[in-house]
């Protein structure tokens, strides 16, 4: 049987052996890397994240999707990742379809900003808060 899961990548015997390196980037031990994990899995969790049911990450490819994905699995949730590209009509489709608990955006979306996509992202937060109201 293979040992080469997850929670033993995570938990090498040499926990500074580097576990993340991104060229240009921040590289990360594979104890940090755990430990932020935890850290965000916590915070999920705070925020009322349950168990089963999924959370829709829209955040680009970087270290922070890779921790936010393992994070929300980490809570017991589905992690449930959406291309930040979609259409309105896209978002409401897949998350209605898997009915997301939770969407994790960039912080940047969260703010008046001047980009294409973001309009559908402010649809997207108002079709949320939308939601949680009932």
């Amino acid at each position: 049987m293979s040992t080469n899961t997850l929670v033993n990548l995570l938990n090498p015997a040499n926990s500074s052996d580097n576990s993340v390196i991104i060229p240009g980037g921040p590289t990360l031990s594979y104890a940090a890397y755990a430990d932020e994990i935890e850290r965000v899995a916590g915070i999920l969790a705070g925020a009322g994240v349950k168990p089963g049911r999924p959370v829709s990450i829209i955040v680009p490819n970087s270290l922070e999707f890779m921790v936010l994905f393992l994070a929300v699995a980490r809570a017991g949730a589905v992690t449930a990742p959406l291309n930040s590209a979609y259409t309105v009509d896209e978002f409401k489709f897949y998350m209605e379809d898997a009915d997301s608990q939770m969407a994790i955006v960039p912080p940047a979306i969260t703010s008046v900003e001047t980009q294409p996509t973001l309009s559908a992202f402010q649809l997207l937060k108002h079709h949320l808060t939308d939601r949680r109201l009932r």
